[in-house]
């Protein structure tokens, strides 16, 4: 965004608010990229590295959203009986949940609380598929060598 428009967003509040939820999908897009294609989460401070102005909130509220996506994708690797990445894509969401909840600043972050908590249920869900998939896949070699 050039400079003139960038100071006419920061400084209307009215405008400033149709800024958070396309800010947020693009962190959520682009974390998902990375962990997928080169296996690692972007810092907020890579935003600004690639010279990307994103507001540290909708950075946060991003990472919760990249959970959700984190999700689907072990789910999809459950049915494709792929321990390996339904495992790897799990970890990458235990760390992103790890990070959100150093956050306290539900009066500050509009939003937070209520995307933690999500974030808290999709992880718990995800712990309870895998754990039912590696179960099943044991039952299954058990049933093979009979």
């Amino acid at each position: 965004m050039e400079p003139s428009r960038r100071f006419i967003v920061k400084n209307n509040t009215d405008l400033n608010k149709y800024v958070n939820t396309p800010q947020q999908e693009f962190v959520e897009a682009i974390v998902f990229y990375n962990i997928v294609y080169k296996n690692n989460i972007l810092n907020y401070s890579d935003f600004k590295k690639i010279n990307i102005e994103i507001k540290p909130e909708n950075y946060l509220l991003g990472l919760c959203d990249t959970i959700g996506e984190l999700r689907r994708i072990t789910l999809e690797n459950i049915k494709n009986d792929n321990i390996e990445d339904a495992e790897k894509y799990y970890k990458f969401m235990e760390e992103l949940y790890d990070f959100i909840m150093t956050f306290d600043c539900y009066n500050i972050v509009d939003g937070l609380r209520r995307k933690q908590d999500i974030s808290r249920s999709l992880l718990e869900k995800t712990n309870g598929d895998l754990v039912y998939f590696i179960e099943n896949i044991k039952l299954r070699e058990i049933l093979k060598n009979r």
